[in-house]
């Protein structure tokens, strides 16, 4: 099974399960050292500007990506005020 496979079976959970599975895989990466952690996103940073010299991505201004950003924060907690007791799928305590 591949990463694109897993990719569309979780996407295809329903929202809940969905931010409960990024929650876990988030807390996975709390396991990874300095170094390896550095190493990661030092040779994703090197695929991102390779596609962006290649053409084959665009640049999008820092004021679109904040507005988006801040639409989806604000659509996130109103999401939450209408169902006080969970956040990303898991009840508060």
């Amino acid at each position: 099974m591949d990463a694109s496979h897993i990719e569309a079976e979780a996407l295809a959970l329903p929202l809940e399960a969905r931010a409960a599975l990024v929650h876990r895989l988030l807390l996975s990466l709390e396991d990874v050292s300095e170094p390896e952690f550095d190493r990661i996103w030092g040779e994703e940073s090197a695929r991102r500007a390779a596609e962006f010299d290649a053409g084959h991505v665009a640049a999008i201004p820092g004021s679109e990506v904040a507005k988006k950003a801040r639409a989806i924060l604000v659509a996130a907690f109103a999401h939450h005020r209408q169902r006080p007791g969970y956040w990303l799928g898991r009840p508060r305590v």
